[in-house]
């Protein structure tokens, strides 16, 4: 009799052997597709752009300076012994030969001194056109000094004086005013100056000051005058300003013969002096341009060139920033703080890893249509985070526009690499 055990096991054994074969593909399939998707989420993580989006921006760049002003200034010392009373106000600008004060025995009474500074006021705006000595409120003399005001103004606009500019608004605010029920609405300047004459005569005047040269008038002395002179700019050095940290200033409250009274300072020509470190001051340059950005006054952005910079001493270095622009509060003072802006860069702000050089050209790559496109610009200013840069008109569609996305640090992209 046949053993059909012998041919069932034989049939069992080549089905089991498939079954453990096709188990083992399985295992590699899957050990495959793992592997893969690890290599894949390691060269994404690895190949991940970062972008950026273009925009306008400014790129500053400043360091903090406490230092001294130099200026121009002419000082009036006192004929005699007194009390002065300014008729013109701090900060004021005088042409020379006007009246800036009278010094009496005493002080006036309110009233009096109320007066002639009213009778003052009135002559001053009587010889603003030079070509009538009539002050008036009303007719044809009246109209045309206000006439001839509003040329002075157009000019005074168009030069920048917009100290001056304020005070001719006011003279003609002064002019056009209302007069009528004034008896004395028509004055020449003879009759202004022979009713000052009275009332100062009455009034113990000793004597009359006048502006030794045109300027802006301060009615204050410190006894330290020449040693902020603007020609010790020529020679400044970091013990100078050191020595002057120690120096006080000593303000007089009373008016003695011979000595510094007021004074008439040169806003055309100043200087900011300040010592800084030498690390700074090597990255200047005589001649540079610059700002003064001051925290305490109203005009407190003044453009300036860096006009000298001293020897070192003990790693210090005196920086001088010299300028010729009229701001208000300056000319009191001697001590002040500010920031030397010595970078203003306005453009489109973008990292500085953003930059790539292509055959010799500067720019950066732009994803447009998921694609990397190489745009060339033009580098204004960097330093080692950000940089400034403009478009190039010349490159056709590739030219770099606001609210672009910028490819940052992508040290592997190529120009047209498709990127998503």
């Amino acid at each position: 009799m046949e053993d059909k055990s012998i041919d069932t096991n034989r049939s069992v054994r080549p089905k089991r052997s498939r079954r453990q074969t096709k188990q083992k593909l399985i295992i590699l399939v899957i050990i495959a597709v793992v592997i893969y998707l690890v290599v894949a989420v390691i060269s994404i993580i690895r190949g991940s752009l970062s972008t950026t989006t273009a925009l306008s921006g400014v790129l500053t760049e400043d360091f903090r300076a406490d230092g001294y002003v130099f200026r121009d200034q002419t000082v009036i010392n006192s004929p005699c012994d007194g009390h002065l009373e300014c008729m013109v106000s701090d900060g004021d600008r005088v042409s020379e030969g006007q009246i800036i004060g009278y010094i009496y025995s005493q002080r006036p009474d309110g009233e009096t001194l109320k007066q002639i500074k009213a009778l003052y006021k009135r002559l001053i705006a009587s010889g603003i056109s030079g070509e009538t000595t009539t002050y008036s409120s009303s007719g044809d003399s009246g109209k045309e000094s206000v006439a001839s005001a509003i040329r002075d103004m157009s000019d005074l606009r168009a030069d920048r004086n917009l100290t001056y500019f304020a005070e001719q608004k006011e003279v003609i605010s002064e002019l056009i005013k209302d007069d009528s029920d004034n008896a004395q609405s028509v004055k020449t300047a003879d009759e202004l100056n022979a009713e000052i004459d009275s009332l100062n005569s009455g009034a113990g005047i000793l004597q009359t000051v006048k502006a030794e040269t045109g300027g802006i008038f301060c009615p204050r002395t410190d006894g330290l005058e020449d040693r902020f002179e603007y020609s010790k700019t020529k020679d400044l050095t970091p013990s100078y300003l050191d020595e002057l940290d120690g120096i006080s200033p000593t303000v007089s409250q009373t008016v003695t013969g011979g000595q510094p009274l007021c004074k008439i300072i040169n806003n055309y020509t100043w200087c900011f002096a300040a010592n800084t470190d030498k690390e700074i001051a090597d990255t200047l340059k005589e001649g540079q341009s610059v700002k003064l950005e001051f925290f305490d006054l109203d005009d407190n952005i003044v453009p300036g060139k860096i006009s000298r910079i001293s020897q070192e001493e003990n790693g210090k270095v005196t920086v001088v920033v010299s300028t010729n622009r009229y701001v208000k509060g300056i000319y009191s003072v001697n001590r002040i703080n500010c920031d030397i802006v010595t970078v203003n860069v306005e453009g489109i702000k973008l990292p500085v890893g953003c930059l790539r050089v292509k055959d010799g050209v500067e720019g950066v790559f732009v994803v447009r249509l998921d694609r990397a496109k190489f745009v060339p610009v033009t580098v204004n200013y960097k330093n080692s985070e950000w940089a400034i840069v403009t478009p190039i008109d010349d490159v056709g569609n590739t030219k770099l526009k606001i609210y672009d996305e910028v490819i940052v640090d992508a040290k592997s992209v190529e120009d047209d690499k498709i990127i998503r």
